[in-house]
This record gives structure tokens, C-alpha cells and sequence, in this order.
């Protein structure tokens, strides 16, 4: 039977405390709805967990009234696939109006897409969905790695281990950072570039030098 699945109370945390409005529109197939099913595109499983999905979704504008939400079934084309473009059942396309000026020509949304088939997907649907509205309801902002000084350097293999660099990296994305490396081949030592939020020296083994110093301190003032 469904509703095993809930958000955290962390997740609920942070999903409160979103700015603005987001619109969460989720494509799943209706059982009760005749189909045809050699023209369905719909994975059988997605049936058997779609209440799910839908009792999982239907919390969001509970914990935060900016949160609209509308379903939709893929299978009987009651959407517009202009807005949409070409999307399947299983697709949870979360968006919010792209702030600022916006080009006449150009998408008025900033969107992510989450994906669920099936039972193993609704592992993952709470951490996903959560990073999606985080990402589309806040700037994306910049970390700078200075990488010429011995720092610790990222490897994916170390995912695995809560005290990896890597494990560190990947949660400030999660928060919607967007990581760049200052090496040799990217005019470091110099300037801290100006749209950096932040900068992170990761372990340095080698002294900086008088310029790179001097760069970052000016950063710091």
C-alpha cells in the first residue's frame, strides 16, 4: 500500500525555506484511465508505485506554500508539449521563472528534471527532488579550488568516505555551487576572479607564493 515514503525533516527544513514560487509538474499514468496500450510508452512499474510518487509530491505545497503542483498523464497527452517539449510519464519537471531580464526569445524557466520508474527510484526521489528545488529557487553561486599548491585533490573514488574532498565538493553542489579549480593553466597565482563567493585552499602542502598571498588576501579585505 502507499505512503512509506516521506521527506525527512531535514529535507522538510529546506524545502520551507525556499524563496519565491516553484511549480512541480509530475507526468505519471493513472490506473483507472483506459489506455492504449501499443501507443503507452508508460514502464509497467511506474503503476505500481505512481500512488506513491503521488503522496510523496502532494507534501510539497504543505511544507511550503510557493510550491505549486499539477499532474499530468503522459499517456493521454493533456499537456502542452510546446511548453514541455517531448516528456514520458516518470518525468517530475521542477521549475521557477528565471530571474532578471530574460531575452524575448529565450525559455522564461530555469528547470530540472527528476526521473522515476521504478521502486529503486523512490530511493533516490527525496535527495533529488530536494536538490532540484534548491536549484532552481536560488542563484548559482562560485567556489574556487586554488589547485597549484599540493591541495588535496578530488577523486571520485573517495565518494564513499563522509571525510573526502570529494564527499565535500558534492555537497556544495548539492547546494547549488558550481566548482572551479584555479591551477597553473587558469591565470593563478592572480586575481581571485570577480564572481567568486567563495574560495576553499583544501590542505596546501607548498608555501604559497607572494603573489598568490597577496591575491588572497585581497580577496579576504
Amino acid at each position: 500500500s502507499p505512503g512509506y515514503y516521506s521527506y525527512s525533516e531535514d529535507s522538510r527544513k529546506i524545502i520551507a525555506s525556499l524563496d519565491g514560487k516553484v511549480e512541480v509538474h509530475a507526468f505519471l499514468p493513472v490506473n483507472q484511465v483506459i489506455r492504449d496500450k501499443s501507443t503507452s510508452s508508460t514502464i509497467p512499474e511506474l503503476y505500481r508505485i505512481a500512488d506513491d510518487v503521488r503522496i510523496m509530491l502532494e507534501q510539497l505545497p504543505g511544507i511550503n506554500s510557493n510550491i505549486s503542483l499539477e499532474f499530468h498523464n503522459a499517456d493521454l497527452a493533456d499537456f502542452d508539449s510546446d511548453e514541455f517539449g517531448t516528456v514520458g510519464n516518470g518525468t517530475i519537471i521542477i521549475r521557477a521563472l528565471k530571474k532578471g531580464d530574460v531575452e524575448s526569445d529565450d525559455h522564461p524557466y530555469v528547470d530540472r528534471r527528476v526521473y522515476v520508474y521504478t521502486k529503486k527510484d523512490m530511493e533516490r526521489l527525496e535527495r533529488e527532488s530536494v536538490r532540484a528545488l534548491l536549484q532552481v529557487s536560488s542563484p548559482p553561486r562560485m567556489v574556487y579550488f586554488p589547485a597549484a599548491n599540493g591541495e588535496r585533490i578530488s577523486l571520485p573514488k573517495a565518494a564513499a568516505n563522509p571525510h573526502s574532498l570529494e564527499t565535500f565538493r558534492e555537497l556544495i553542489r548539492y547546494y547549488n555551487y558550481r566548482l572551479r579549480d584555479l591551477g597553473a593553466g587558469a591565470d593563478w597565482p592572480g586575481p581571485i576572479p570577480d564572481d567568486a563567493d567563495a574560495v576553499v585552499l583544501a590542505g596546501p602542502t607548498a608555501p604559497y607564493n607572494d603573489e598568490a598571498r597577496q591575491a588572497l588576501l585581497d580577496y579576504a579585505r
